[in-house]
């Protein structure tokens, strides 16, 4: 595999990595849907009310909350740091800003509705 490609597979499935590498797993009940995504530097995303999302930092970064064109908030999140959004009562459009503004990911977000 490639660095940050996803791999979907049943829980009871057996799998291993081999060499150097950081695992990131999303577990959800079958009945549910989830997606593990890899975010760089200015890349945004659109979250809504009824989904859960895990945001995990691979790097410093700022998370900028819109609404429309209006910045209504921001979020400053340091290396390994994660923060848990649910429950949003409106619907936010996320900027990811890296400190370091490289082609690597900056981002793991993780959503289950």
């Amino acid at each position: 595999m490639i660095p940050f490609e996803s791999h979907y597979f049943l829980g009871k499935e057996q799998t291993e990595s081999i060499g150097k590498c950081t695992d990131f797993n999303l577990i959800y009940k079958e009945e549910l849907a989830g997606e593990l995504k890899a975010y760089r530097h200015k890349e945004s995303l659109s979250i809504s009310s009824n989904q859960k999302y895990i945001i995990f930092a691979l790097k410093e970064l700022i998370i900028d909350f819109y609404q429309g064109v209006e910045k209504v908030k921001s979020c400053h999140l340091y290396n390994n740091d994660t923060i848990v959004l649910e429950k949003v009562a409106k619907r936010y459009q996320l900027l990811l800003i890296g400190q370091e503004r490289a082609e690597i990911p900056i981002a793991v977000v993780a959503s289950v509705v």
